[in-house]
């Protein structure tokens, strides 16, 4: 009766760690999730603006429609080479190697992201740079900048987060405990 006992303390005691493991699990899986659309959202918000911005910029004689066009493309490549490079930093810290899958996004400018640092980061700064740009070349007004940068700055904020759900471990009794039994 006591080895019966024991099996039950020993199997209760699995139990409650496989839950804590597993609600872990499905905390960081829907902390991800959110920030995903975050970064869908955002960077579909940083288009639209961008739109608006370029399109007024044609209707006030500032800018070319070919140039417009051309300016709003590579701003819309550079934000999905920003989630490539999300996915890179993953890949890179998982030990996948994923070398420029973001590359075919960006202009030369910004070549080489599989061996940065923080990638995503180097990107979102290029965007950040070339926004400032469009101002000087008259893509976009003195002021869409202030309006811009909400949206990048929730893009930044999902990219952290993104990357402390990638590097915060779980907690390693879950991961013994649930395998020593």
């Amino acid at each position: 009766a006591s080895l019966v006992g024991l099996w039950g303390l020993t199997f209760a005691a699995v139990a409650i760690f496989a839950a804590f493991r597993i609600n872990a699990a499905n905390a960081r899986w829907a902390e991800a999730r959110m920030q995903w659309a975050t970064i869908q959202n955002s960077s579909r918000v940083l288009i639209r603006q961008l739109m608006a911005a370029t399109t007024n910029s044609v209707a006030t004689g500032a800018a070319t429609p070919d140039a417009a066009a051309a300016y709003r493309r590579e701003l819309a490549g550079r934000l999905s080479a920003f989630a490539y490079a999300l996915g890179v930093l993953g890949a890179l810290l998982r030990g996948t190697d994923v070398p420029g899958a973001a590359e075919p996004w960006l202009p030369d400018d910004i070549q080489g992201l599989a061996g940065a640092v923080d990638p995503a980061n180097l990107v979102l700064q290029s965007v950040a740079v070339r926004v400032k740009d469009g101002v000087r070349q008259g893509m976009v007004g003195q002021f869409d900048p202030i309006t811009l940068e909400p949206a990048l700055g929730a893009l930044n904020t999902a990219a952290i987060t993104c990357q402390r759900i990638n590097h915060t471990p779980t907690p390693r009794q879950y991961d013994y405990f649930t395998r020593v039994a």
